[in-house]
């Protein structure tokens, strides 16, 4: 197999260098079959078309069937002439093509001189029968019109329907892991599409991969100026789309023309024109506090002619310069009763039903003195007030952004053409701290952000009939976190600590305040990607065939210090509440980890062919198929590895690295062969897919589509960081309820295991984290299907109804592979002895007694593998070596089926609009984003957390955004009043999304860590809602319940619906004709004009590390905490010519 893929990639590259060119930025076609006046059909006819804005021209010949097709056309003006002796020319105008669109042309010729023409004005929107995906394009109007905040032109997706965006505030949470962070671009977006995976849409940029491969996300889309047409496809695309499954996102930025066109703008905002937002009132400030938001936006671009008709150019800038301070962040910090450890007030006060703290505290005072490491670090924050500490607070929040397009086109003959875009966007954000306010102050450490991005591409035109194009892509990314000056583990007096950073430290009461967190922890991201793509494409009668192949090559280098310092995690499992756990000193957990590098190299590549098949005139069928194997990406020194139970129970160790726990193997270990990379590459991976268009009419007005496809989803680099953490270059140690003064006092030898050396003759750190992936494990992908109808009423409105649905086969989860065991009776059916009080478990096939039967063992003592056998080592260390051991299973699966129902109205009669509505449901396992994040909650059915899809499950979603402009008026007066007018609105609708509600505590006794999804409790009443819902009580609190030790909660997973959305963006502006050509225009933009608050779900801040979650143990919970953005407005003035 790997000779015929050597064969096959050769041979790609010969047609590179013989058939010339790719893919041609992202282009378009026109096809269809010419007829006389009697409906015969016309063979012979020349068609020649002429993009009227630069000249460039193409033609074609129609066969036998009055067949006709010309591909890979470039976007923008067109002009038909359809020229057969013995008929008048036929001419058509006012032909617009769009991205990744294909319509379908019919011309009529009527019986005349060839000198004699017959002017045909085309129709603003066209049915469109080539692809079998359903999309929906937004033209360069809308996208420089509509009013899109923070003129990110992702807002665009959502405008297409059957698309959801995750509002701010849910950046990292259990469910999406670190798919949106601050190791990423800032304007990376958390998109669904058609239900897919969040990080599962391809995106294009001029024809070229914008895909971030460290997260799978997009790479940051130039500012609106700059774009020409922007397309959302999704469902059972054509074989040409590979790599990812859940739809894609097609961009083109603009060219230059034989004429220089061009504007510069300024857009600005100042918080005295804003609302204030929901959550920053109080009694001092009973209308709200001001965010002192400052923001300009400007810029400017221009295009034109180098020599006409032959080369072009564009250049585009845009610079953003924003400073804000919001008084929206919320925290809760000790009070003073609770620096001396008396939590009565707080208890009694805090909850809608009072708590009885356990553990350290009696009557809900602390049984001894606080200790001094927990008085020292709450010495760096305020103290906060009685008797439930909340506090809000402020802090800047400063950005710099510059971003610029520059791009050129060249038709070297009528044959050939090529073109060269380069796309580069620096951001700078400062770090939030201010010694003044100290600690509180660090949201995050501040980034230095760069992305730079290189498309070429080159079409070739060989026939009439054959068409090469080629494209050449190349994209570096660069993250680099600062570091700020907060204080390590060490110096608030904790003992023992190995510090490996300065100035750093990662301490978490969860749901309360941190010393930093996963947004302040410095480290760098690099990432570089190439990559080439060839199509060739030829007619043959009734068949438009095409093949072509993609390869991708992306490179990551990284280095984190997340926890390096130790992660503190205090969560309320050992009092029952997280603020009196950091009071007493007991954590949950506390993970420390080296320095951790994280270098790989990855490929993909696909090949297809399809083929479009114009059965007859009103029928066409399209059918590919494309071959994408799994090439499992390479990971430097070899940091990886795998564990087998069957080895373990045999002993097995490594030759490699000999003191390695038994069970667990490296590459160069005997069967692991994998050269470096977590599994072996899968060849076997073929993606068919089939459609048919149908005209039931025969007129053009009408279409009924129906395909099906499979689609694969590929891995991206955060995926498999974490092997990064491993024993011995990372040796991850996670101790379980450890002491915050001195948590290694309990570690086997009472010492700290860091800085670990890494030899072949190292000892291995005990309870050490592990993870592994199946040698042989499978791909992702998703079966789609849809239903479509299409009806044109007129020249200028298309309505739509979709029925879209997939099945998710092979969805990657996370599972616990060493779980804490709940040793008690009935355990697997065996009962405890009642004279000694043992209990026996059944491990394999074999019995093992322990007497007396303890649940209250520590968690690293009832360890699957420990109680195995906790000595399964070597003589240098004795064990227990494994802590966490997080297994990938790829048997999970989910589901979506969804209903979209759209009218469409293109720029006529002074108006156009796009409206849809989408009813859709999805139901998933737990997909994991990366391995240890999420983790399953029960280790022996990951069913168990099947349920609504987190962030994508919103059932209804109404989508409308218009552009409405005054009539011109005869009167030279009332135009000077009336006319020029524009009224651009954005209204978006939805009703809430899904989450959870988790206990914060190990109620199943399995050792679930912070990276869990989190133990749910039991669900006590058939509404759990309060009534009237209000953010103060939006879950009754009543509802839920703890589950009995050692068993799992009975509320579902993503059971309870947050609120609902309701927006509406608008936008007024004049223009002012200075001459012809030359216009200025004043423009007036608001966000939420309506002010209305848009709550997150219950226990979400408003901060970018929002979770899914709602924590019973936490004194917000059931209470709503922040909102998306209020009022705000922008004033804009835009010079164009």
């Amino acid at each position: 197999m790997k000779r015929i893929l050597i064969q096959l990639i050769l041979m790609s590259v010969l047609c590179l260098g013989y058939c010339g060119g790719l893919f041609a930025q992202a282009t378009s076609q026109i096809s269809g079959t010419v007829k006389d006046a009697t409906g015969a059909v016309v063979a012979g006819a020349g068609i020649t078309v002429t993009q009227t804005a630069t000249g460039v021209t193409r033609s074609a010949t129609s066969d036998a069937s009055g067949v006709y097709v010309l591909p890979s056309l470039p976007l923008g003006p067109y002009r038909m002439e359809v020229k057969k002796e013995g008929f008048a020319t036929y001419v058509q105008t006012g032909i617009v093509l769009e991205v990744a669109s294909a319509p379908t042309i019919d011309p009529v010729l009527k019986v005349g001189a060839v000198s004699e023409s017959i002017q045909v004005e085309a129709s603003t929107v066209t049915i469109e029968t080539s692809s079998t995906g359903v999309g929906q394009v937004v033209n360069s109007q809308d996208v420089v019109e509509l009013p899109l905040n923070g003129r990110q032109v992702t807002q665009l997706i959502t405008l297409a329907g059957g698309s959801n965006v995750v509002q701010a505030g849910f950046g990292q949470s259990p469910t999406v892991g670190n798919l949106m962070s601050s190791k990423n671009y800032p304007n990376e977006a958390l998109v669904s599409v058609g239900g897919g995976m969040l990080n599962g849409t391809t995106y294009l940029l001029d024809g070229g991969s914008h895909n971030d491969p460290f997260n799978n996300l997009n790479m940051p889309l130039p500012f609106p100026d700059s774009v020409q047409e922007f397309k959302v496809e999704t469902s059972a695309l054509p074989a040409e789309y590979g790599q990812h499954s859940a739809g894609a996102i097609n961009v083109v930025t603009k060219s230059g023309s034989n004429q220089f066109h061009g504007d510069a703008f300024e857009f600005v905002r100042n918080n005295y024109f804003n609302a204030n937002d929901y959550f920053t009132a109080s009694p001092a400030h009973p209308n709200g506090q001001s965010d002192g938001l400052k923001r300009n936006q400007f810029g400017g671009t221009i295009g034109g002619p180098i020599k006409k008709e032959k080369v072009f150019f564009f250049l585009g800038y845009q610079g953003t310069l924003l400073r804000s301070q919001p008084a929206a962040l919320k925290a809760v910090l000790p009070t003073a009763s609770e620096l001396a450890g008396n939590f009565t007030a707080y208890e009694a006060q805090c909850f809608k039903t009072p708590q009885t703290l356990v553990g350290a505290y009696t009557n809900n005072v602390l049984n001894y003195a606080v200790p001094s490491v927990v008085t020292n670090f709450a010495s760096y924050f305020p103290v906060g007030p009685e008797p439930c500490g909340n506090v809000t607070y402020t802090i800047s929040q400063n950005q710099n952004e510059h971003m610029g397009v520059a791009k050129v086109d060249y038709q070297i003959n009528s044959k050939q053409s090529l073109f060269a875009r380069y796309y580069g966007t620096h951001s700078l954000q400062p770090s939030s701290f201010l010694p003044s306010q100290g600690e509180l102050s660090v949201a995050n450490a501040g980034t230095d952000d760069t992305v730079s991005s290189l498309v070429l591409g080159h079409t070739y035109l060989i026939s009439t009939a054959m068409l090469n194009t080629f494209h050449f892509s190349y994209s570096k990314i660069g993250i680099t976190k600062f570091q700020v000056p907060i204080p390590t583990p060490t110096d608030i007096g904790v003992a023992g600590m190995y510090t490996a950073l300065p100035h750093f430290s990662n301490i978490n009461i969860s749901g309360d305040f941190q010393s930093a967190g996963g947004f302040a922890t410095p480290g760098l991201v690099n990432t570089y990607t190439w990559g080439v793509k060839d199509d060739f494409s030829v007619i043959k009668g009734p068949h438009q065939l095409q093949f072509g192949f993609s390869f991708l090559r992306p490179r990551q280098t990284s280095t984190f210090c997340v926890y390096c310092n130790g992660l503190f995690t205090f969560s309320g499992a050992r009092t029952g509440n997280a603020m009196a756990d950091f009071i007493a000193g007991l954590p949950a957990s506390m993970i420390q980890i080296n320095v951790s590098h994280d270098n790989e190299k990855w490929r993909s590549l696909g090949l297809y062919v399809q083929d479009s098949w114009k059965v007859n005139p009103r029928l066409t069928l399209n059918y590919g198929l494309r071959w994408e194997p799994y090439l499992a990406g390479s990971i430097d020194n070899n940091y990886v590895s795998h564990f087998n139970m069957q080895n373990f129970m045999a002993n097995v160790h490594s030759t490699i690295w000999p003191n390695a726990p038994a069970g667990n193997l490296y590459p160069g270990d005997s069967g692991i062969n994998t050269g470096g990379r977590p599994n072996f590459t899968t060849w076997n991976n073929w993606a068919p897919r089939i459609g048919l268009s149908w005209d039931p009419t025969g007129h053009g007005k009408t279409l009924v589509k129906a395909s099906w496809g499979m689609l694969f989803d590929m891995p991206h680099t955060l995926f498999y960081y974490n092997y990064a953490t491993e024993p011995l270059w990372g040796s991850s140690v996670t101790l379980i309820n450890p002491s915050f003064a001195n948590p290694w006092a309990t570690y086997p030898g009472g010492v700290s295991p860091f800085p670990t050396v890494q030899n072949a003759t190292s000892a291995y750190p005990k309870n050490g984290y592990y993870e592994s992936v199946p040698l042989r494990v499978h791909n992702t992908y998703v079966d789609q299907w849809n239903l479509a109808i299409q009806k044109q009423i007129g020249s200028s409105w298309l309505f739509k109804a979709s029925y879209l649905g997939n099945d998710v086969i092979h969805l990657w989860v996370d599972q616990e592979g060493d779980p804490s065991i709940y040793l008690t009776n009935g355990m697997f059916g065996v009962p405890i002895d009642p004279i000694t009080g043992a209990c026996t478990l059944y491990i394999g096939a074999t019995p093992t007694t322990y007497t007396p039967c303890n649940s209250t063992k520590s968690t690293a003592a009832r360890r699957l593998l420990t109680l195995i056998d906790p000595l399964r080592g070597t003589a240098q260390a004795q064990g227990p070596y494994y802590g966490s051991l997080e297994l990938l299973n790829d048997g999970g699966t989910g589901s979506y089926n969804a209903l979209i129902l759209s009218a469409e109205h293109r720029l006529t009669q002074h108006f156009s609009m796009l409206a849809n509505y989408t009813w859709s449901h999805c139901i998933s396992d737990a997909q994991t984003t990366e391995l240890s994040a999420p983790i399953t909650n029960n280790p022996n059915n990951f069913r168990y957390d099947r349920g609504n899809c987190s962030f994508v499950d919103v059932h209804h979603n109404f989508n409308f955004s218009g552009v409405l402009q005054s009539p011109h008026f005869s009167s030279q007066t009332l135009q000077w009043i009336a006319g020029n007018w524009q009224l651009a609105p954005i209204i978006g609708i939805h009703s809430g999304s899904y989450f959870n509600v988790t206990t914060g505590l190990d109620n199943a006794l399995n050792g679930a860590g912070s990276t869990s999804l989190g133990q749910r409790p039991n669900l006590m009443l058939s509404d759990p809602y309060c009534h009237p819902k209000t953010v103060t009580c939006w879950m009754n609190i009543s509802a839920f319940a703890n589950p009995t030790a050692g068993t799992y909660g009975n509320l579902p997973m993503n059971h309870l619906e947050g609120p609902g959305y309701i927006d509406l963006d608008l936008s007024i502006s004049r223009r002012f004709p200075i001459r012809e050509k030359q216009n200025l225009e004043i423009r007036f933009e608001a966000f939420n004009v309506a002010n209305h608050p848009n709550f997150l779900n219950p226990g979400t801040a408003n901060l970018a590390g929002g979770t899914n979650n709602t924590v019973m143990t936490a004194s917000t919970f059931g209470k709503i905490q922040g909102d998306v953005a209020p009022r705000i407005m922008q004033f804009a003035i835009k010079y164009a010519f």
